[in-house]
């Protein structure tokens, strides 16, 4: 039951999704052919169809690495995960994604290396466009975990060298290589930076955290076994002992008989002496009182000597 309902609601939230993505598909095609008067109509379509096919493929291989931990771990439901990520996904682009967006447009192809025409630019982007949404349509197909910047600049690259040798101009001049070993830098630096802020978070949550449920769950669990120690003692010395299982040892070698009997003996000869000091101050009062009374001419001294 619980299975089927799971199942409705992810083919709901597909449909929901599934109408946002054709409602804003169509509404920026709206606004572009507007934006641009209608120039190259169906180049701004093309290249608006290979965008949404390169997005969907990032949603389906690196917004799956994101939340991925999250859903996995049961942190997050996917409907959760999914509102989150279309929320700061989004966000994180249009806030902060200015910066990537320049390297990637003007500072890999150095566009001084040879005379290209806006147009034959617009080529290399677009082949880079949709060379990368196939390598990730084929990765996320097999289940491969790649970086979606990976695919973008090597797409890129790659272009940007066909356009030049199909031209007979100087590839090598075409990229800048000085920033392409920056970027390549950043991808060896990014997992062992990753690694080891991971190592240095997850130590301190150990240690704080998991380290010390543990410690305290050690400590109550010591606290209940002396209280029920204690209470077992005390059992024993009221003559309540609880029932213990029977042990093969003979019945002089056991502990808790042993001190039961040590602590009988004890008592009895507290009460003896109680009784012996009771009676001997009785004794005392009884005869003091008597000397007053029936010996008149006693010796004061003697009579306040008792």
């Amino acid at each position: 039951m619980a299975q089927t309902q799971m199942s409705a609601n992810l083919k709901l939230i597909n449909a929901v999704f599934a109408a946002m993505l054709v409602g804003i598909v169509g509404y920026f095609i709206y606004w572009g052919l507007g934006y641009t008067h209608y120039t190259n109509s169906v180049l701004f379509i093309i290249a608006t169809m290979f965008g949404v096919f390169m997005a969907f493929n990032v949603g389906g291989n690196d917004i799956a690495n994101s939340f991925g931990t999250s859903v996995g771990s049961g942190t997050l439901t996917i409907p959760q995960a999914l509102l989150i990520a279309a929320v700061f996904e989004v966000s994180g682009a249009v806030i902060a994604g200015g910066e990537v967006t320049d390297t990637i447009r003007k500072g890999i192809v150095n566009l001084n290396g040879m005379n290209l025409e806006p147009m034959q630019f617009v080529f290399i982007m677009m082949s880079a466009l949709l060379a990368a949404a196939l390598w990730l349509l084929f990765a996320s197909r097999k289940g491969l975990p790649v970086s979606t910047t990976h695919a973008i600049i090597g797409g890129i690259v790659g272009s940007a060298l066909c356009m030049a040798f199909t031209h007979n101009a100087d590839g090598v001049a075409l990229i800048r290589w000085g920033k392409l070993g920056e970027i390549g830098m950043s991808w060896v630096l990014s997992p062992v930076l990753g690694g080891a802020v991971s190592y240095f978070l997850f130590s301190r949550v150990k240690k704080n955290v998991l380290d010390y449920n543990a410690w305290a769950e050690g400590t109550l669990k010591g606290i209940k076994q002396e209280k029920r120690r204690i209470k077992n003692s005390t059992a024993c010395f009221s003559r309540v002992c609880p029932k213990r299982k029977k042990s093969n040892m003979p019945p002089k070698w056991r502990t808790t008989r042993k001190f039961t009997t040590s602590l009988n003996l004890i008592r009895k000869s507290y009460n003896r002496s109680i009784t012996a000091v009771f009676m001997r101050s009785i004794t005392v009062k009884t005869m003091s009182i008597l000397t007053r009374r029936c010996i008149p001419g006693f010796p004061l001294s003697l009579r306040s000597a008792r």
